[in-house]
């Protein structure tokens, strides 16, 4: 397997290079004349600003109140060819921002929910839902303008040119390429590491998934998976399962927890809210789930995100990097006939990304000269997926050490999958409810030091753990986990 390599060579032609804008072009777009479903719409965003409960998970649209994007519809209109895939990419725009309107509505003050419900009705969800079909209909009759369209549809960057700019981006970033290369030579040694011969400071505890329901067994999954693969396409390439079948396909991914123990803070547990604080019930072993996709050559292909909370980072993580919360995300990749090809693994900082392909896809991993090349420290477990992905856990750090096809101990705890959505809309006491990240999509409670110090490489709130969609992978560079192109750009695929 291809090891990282650093170069520092050359540093002031990538500096000036990975300073960029992000967003639209600019131009101004003309507003929408007056009607009732546009009042809604501005009079629930002012009522969500004001109250500060905006659902940042995906990203709206300038004058199409009713639509939000991600990473991936932002670039999928470049690849629309026909009428069919328009609306379905119109369709799923739609459906993102009445999932987050949803939230927004149960997050709203109780005083706010009524003066809304006073002018509005009782039933905001049902009226977002009604309204926003109203405008995406006469958007359809009027043709949909689209230059205007595609313009808006954007999704921003998690950098800030400003920050780097004040912070002197280029002297400033030597230190931290320094410090990422001692990091990924320490992650390098882990997984260079026999499984059995990685120390422990406390006890190894396995923590597994919950069975899937019962008329899913072990002998047909790979059939039921290739069946539900092409069945479920839509016409842009991307897939959508009832939620039962989304549950159940997250359970038969999902990995198996090789935790090193040595104190409550490693324990992967639930989200709750304690005393107005968000922290981690490790007495509720969880995982929360939620479905991606990116692409792989031309083929778009699916993946599965598993979200794992811990209560604190502590000891042996650096100083810098410890404090309340703490997380990582293991990404699963599909191919089109359900075939894993990558297991991507990232804390929910951002930090510490790494790949593990799967050979039988991978012709090469591509080199950057002007930038640190991707950590590809292993390659996916050889009898994986007959065997249960299992990750080995550092206590304290929490950093996966290395990646193996498990074989299940006679000992192990069961742990919930929980749709990752409940974050953005936790339950908080009787009739309320808060999501746990900000509306600039960072967790709350889970403070660090780091954007004191690493205010140059211009990463609003470094260190902190952060919202789907909202995790810049580089400190020198750019580089977004749900980037579309993201293998593209660091693998060659075998055809």
């Amino acid at each position: 397997m291809k090891r990282m390599r650093l170069r520092l060579h050359l540093l002031l032609p990538l500096f000036l290079l990975s300073i960029g804008c992000a967003g639209l072009t600019g131009r101004t777009l003309p507003e929408r004349p007056a009607s009732a479903p546009l009042h809604f719409f501005q009079d629930l965003d002012s009522a969500v600003e004001d109250a500060g409960v905006r659902d940042s998970a995906f990203f709206g649209v300038p004058n199409y109140p009713y639509l939000r994007t991600d990473r991936f519809l932002a670039q999928a209109q470049e690849k629309i060819a026909d009428l069919a895939q328009k609306k379905t990419w119109l369709r799923r725009m739609q459906a993102l921002d009445l999932s987050a309107r949803a939230k927004e509505i149960r997050n709203l003050p109780i005083a706010a929910q009524q003066r809304l419900t006073q002018k509005y009705g009782p039933d905001l969800i049902g009226t977002a839902a009604r309204y926003s079909e109203k405008m995406l209909a006469e958007d359809m009759i009027k043709g949909l303008q689209d230059i205007r369209l595609y313009e808006a549809v954007a999704a921003p960057s998690e950098y800030s040119t400003a920050m780097r700019a004040a912070g002197l981006y280029p002297l400033a970033s030597v230190p931290v390429i320094y410090r990422t290369h001692r990091a990924y030579q320490k992650l390098q040694r882990w997984h260079d590491t026999p499984i059995d011969a990685l120390p422990a400071r406390g006890e190894i505890i396995a923590f597994r998934p919950q069975p899937a329901r019962p008329d899913s067994s072990e002998f047909s999954a790979e059939e039921k998976i290739r069946s539900m693969m092409a069945f479920n396409r839509d016409p842009l390439g991307m897939w959508e399962f009832p939620e039962g079948e989304r549950y159940w396909m997250a359970a038969v991914f999902a990995p198996v927890l090789f935790q090193d123990i040595s104190g409550m803070e490693d324990w992967p547990g639930e989200i709750i809210w304690n005393e107005g604080t968000v922290t981690v019930n490790p007495e509720a072993p969880t995982l929360y789930y939620y479905f991606t996709h990116s692409r792989m050559n031309e083929e778009t292909v699916l993946q599965i995100n598993y979200s794992i909370w811990y209560r604190a980072r502590t000891a042996p993580a650096p100083w810098i990097e410890r404090g309340d919360l703490d997380g990582m995300t293991v990404r699963i990749s599909l191919t089109p006939d359900g075939r894993p090809f990558m297991v991507d693994v990232m804390n929910n900082s951002g930090y510490y990304h790494f790949f593990a392909p799967n050979e039988a896809f991978v012709e090469d991993v591509i080199s950057h000269p002007l930038e640190i090349d991707s950590l590809v420290p292993t390659k996916m477990p050889a009898f994986y997926p007959n065997g249960r992905l299992g990750l080995r856990i550092s206590s304290g750090w929490h950093q996966v050490q290395g990646l193996f096809a498990a074989d299940l101990p006679r000992r192990t705890i069961s742990y919930r999958l929980v749709p990752y959505d409940i974050l953005e809309s936790l339950p908080k006491g009787k009739n309320f409810h808060e999501s746990i990240f900000t509306p600039e999509g960072i967790a709350k409670d889970s403070a660090r030091i780091e954007p004191f110090l690493l205010f140059s490489m211009g990463i609003p709130k470094a260190g902190y753990m952060r919202q789907r969609n909202h995790h810049p992978l580089k400190l020198v560079g750019k580089a977004h986990f749900t980037e579309p192109e993201i293998f593209n750009k660091n693998f060659l695929f075998k055809r």
